[in-house]
Formats: C-alpha cells, sequence, structure tokens
C-alpha cells in the first residue's frame, strides 16, 4: 500500500506484494505495535475515537515509538467496515519459519477470511510457524489482518510455491494430514494420533494426483463429523485438531 500514490485525491488500497499494507481495527493496531513495533510507520485514528479506547492506542503507539494522529481522510479511504476508526500503516517483511517448531500447513487457501480465522486459532494454541503453500493469498493482506485480529503479527507465516519446496526446507519431521478422505481411504483418529516433535500438521482439499498427493510416509488423519456433513471448513478442522493435540499434550495425571 503506498499512501504517496495517491488516485483521485485518495490513497491506493493494498496490493499483493506490496512493501506496506495496513492493519484496520483498534486491536489489529495494537497486535502491530506490540509484536512488530518496528515495522508501524504510523497510527491513525478518527476524530470520532474517544476515552479510554483512544488512550490506549496513544500509550502503545508512544511506548513503540510510533507518530499517532488524526486522519480522517485516510481512514475513510481504506476502511471497508465504518466502525473501524483506528489503523496502522505497516512494512512488511518476510518470515522465515523456524525449524525446531511444529509447523502448521495450509495448501491451496485461497480466502482471506478464513486464513485470518485460522492465525487467530493457531495464535490461540501457541502454534505460531505457519507454511502457506501454493497459495494465490497475501499474508499481509489487510483483510488476513484484519480476519486474525492482528494474531499475524504474532506469527511467522511463510509462503511455499508447492509441497516440495517446504518438504526442501524441512525434511524429517512427522507429518499430519488432514483433508476431506478419498472413498476407500484409511484414516488414524484423531484421538489416536501419536507424533514426534517437531511435527506438521498440513491442512487441505480432497487429494488427487500431483503435488497435492500426500507422501507415503505421512499419516492420514480424520476428525470426527457427522456422516451428513461432506467436511469441516478450514478455519473449524484446524481449530479442532489444535484444540486436541493441545488437551493432550498438557493433560496431567490426576492427584491421588
Amino acid at each position: 500500500m503506498n499512501t504517496s500514490g495517491r488516485r483521485r485525491g485518495g490513497p491506493r488500497r493494498h496490493r499483493p506484494g506490496d512493501p506496506e499494507t495496513y492493519a484496520l481495527g483498534e486491536w489489529p493496531v495494537l497486535e502491530a505495535l506490540r509484536h512488530r513495533p518496528r515495522l508501524v510507520r504510523e497510527v491513525l485514528l478518527h476524530p470520532t475515537l474517544r476515552g479510554e479506547r483512544r488512550e490506549r492506542l496513544e500509550r502503545s503507539a508512544a511506548a513503540a515509538g510510533v507518530a499517532c494522529r488524526d486522519d480522517e481522510r485516510t481512514l475513510h479511504a481504506l476502511r471497508h467496515r465504518s466502525d473501524a476508526r483506528a489503523l496502522a500503516l505497516v512494512r512488511t517483511e518476510d518470515d522465515a519459519l523456524r525449524r525446531e517448531h511444529d509447523h502448521l500447513a495450509l495448501l491451496g487457501t485461497r480466502a482471506a477470511g478464513n486464513l485470518g480465522v485460522v492465525l487467530r486459532s493457531a495464535l490461540g494454541f501457541d502454534l505460531r510457524d505457519v507454511a502457506l503453500i501454493g497459495s494465490p493469498l497475501d499474508p499481509w493482506s489487510p483483510h488476513v489482518l484484519r480476519a486474525s485480529q492482528g494474531a499475524r503479527f504474532a506469527l511467522r507465516v511463510e509462503r511455499f510455491s508447492c509441497w516440495d519446496d517446504y518438504r526442501a526446507s524441512h525434511v524429517a519431521r512427522d507429518l499430519a494430514w488432514f483433508a476431506a478422505p478419498r472413498p476407500g481411504s484409511e484414516r488414524v483418529p484423531l484421538s489416536a494420533l501419536q507424533l514426534a516433535r517437531p511435527a506438521t500438521l498440513a491442512f487441505g482439499p480432497e487429494w488427487h494426483d500431483g503435488d497435492a498427493a500426500p507422501p507415503p510416509t505421512s499419516t492420514a488423519v480424520g476428525i470426527p463429523q457427522h456422516p451428513d456433513l461432506e467436511s469441516h471448513n478450514l478455519a473449524v478442522a484446524v481449530a479442532i485438531a489444535l484444540y486436541a493435540l493441545h488437551e493432550r499434550r498438557d493433560a496431567r495425571p490426576a492427584a491421588c
């Protein structure tokens, strides 16, 4: 997003690959200031934002050494919701996944809102490394930032053109595949899944031939669902899987 290049008197909306984006909404702005303050260039507020909500944003910006000012015109030009009264202008940067951490791999994800909700769930269960594979989405899109409620700023999201590129960079990892089942395919129930850490949890569409096919060393995992349901939504499936694995990891023996 380039606020210096104006169209018809207003700033241009973000385009994939732009060196700058914007976080729209009070909470995404706060999360940007909290997790990546060095990337925040400026915070813009609507003049009608008053009281403690304004003061909290101003305090956070001041603590991060970021300018904060009223700019109704830019907010009006960029916001897609009339109730958004705060915006952070943010520089983008490339992320790199940490090899020693568990990864969430998303294959072919196409909806920005879905991706944002998945990132929010990932942060909720402290899984901070996300591989975005074969997806046309820009993980710095304002729609992704908004849908994640700023969780994107606390995560590392690295893009890969295909599955082979990801596996070439991250070998020797246990791999669990969550996808709509093919007829006759066998899957391990989520409740019985065992993984050595660090592991990769991969979510994608129904598998076909080619790059979408799971490697023979992977474990196909089934999430419980009613037979009348074709498949879970991506964001729902990720939340269910992360919750189940988180509960199992944190389980403690009952006191005698």
